[in-house]
Formats: C-alpha cells, sequence, structure tokens
C-alpha cells in the first residue's frame, strides 16, 4: 500500500490511488505486527525478539501488555553489543518462562504481583539468527 500510494499523510490507507475508499486494515494491524515480531506470549510464557528482522538491531519496545495480565515496561535489544533489557510487571504473582534470542533453554521467572522485574542478558555478538555480522 505504501509504494503504490494507497495511503494518506495520517498513514490513512485506501485500496484505491485515489483514496476515494478508507480502509483502517494497515492502521490497526501494523502495530501488532510489529509487536509480534519484537515479542509474543502465551500463558506462562514469554518470547523475545522471535522474529527481530536485521534492520531492528537496536531499539526502544516499551508498554506492551502480554498474555498472562502482564506489561511489558521496557524491552531494550541492541544486537551488536548482544544486550536486552527487559523490564516487566505482572498484575498477579506467576511463573513465566523467558525465551531469549541465542539462548538454549528458557529461563524461568518468579514474578510479584504489582511490582516490576527487571532482566539484563547478554549474549555473544554475532549469535542471533538474524545478525549480519561475520562469524
Amino acid at each position: 500500500m505504501v509504494w503504490e500510494n494507497k495511503h494518506d499523510s495520517s498513514l490513512a490507507t485506501s485500496h484505491d490511488a485515489q483514496h476515494h475508499i478508507f480502509n483502517v486494515d494497515a492502521p490497526g494491524a501494523t502495530p501488532d505486527i510489529i509487536n509480534s515480531m519484537l515479542c509474543q506470549s502465551a500463558p506462562g510464557e514469554i518470547v523475545l525478539l522471535p522474529a527481530l528482522p536485521a534492520a531492528l538491531a537496536k531499539g526502544i519496545l516499551r508498554g506492551i501488555r502480554a498474555r498472562g495480565r502482564i506489561t511489558i515496561d521496557r524491552l531494550d535489544w541492541d544486537c551488536t553489543q548482544g544486550t536486552i533489557y527487559l523490564a516487566l510487571t505482572s498484575e498477579v504473582a506467576q511463573t513465566v518462562h523467558l525465551h531469549a534470542p541465542s539462548a538454549p533453554l528458557p529461563r524461568e521467572l518468579l514474578l510479584p504481583a504489582r511490582q516490576q522485574a527487571t532482566l539484563d542478558l547478554r549474549f555473544p555478538t554475532g549469535t542471533w539468527p538474524n545478525s549480519q555480522e561475520k562469524q
């Protein structure tokens, strides 16, 4: 839609280049697609950066909801440095299995109710699936 001039300056999309038909498919779906590339969840499980494109080798994501009444307060990553910082808050006390890039096994996190938990992860650079570095 972007390449075919099927959006206007507000990023509202249309199925025709003259913008006569308003369509909310892209504005509604695009944030969810990006969030799903950066963080996926199921009850008792969080997967960090499951489909990180090489173009997003470094970034910050703030304030998204995960399943299980969890808020990802902040997710920072830097593929060139091999670092991930995660801050999350659960509404209820629970155990979550955290999957991260290049980690052989999930990490078990014990989340207290309504208290922010933080985690710093480090990985050897060049080991992430989307890494552009020569190994």
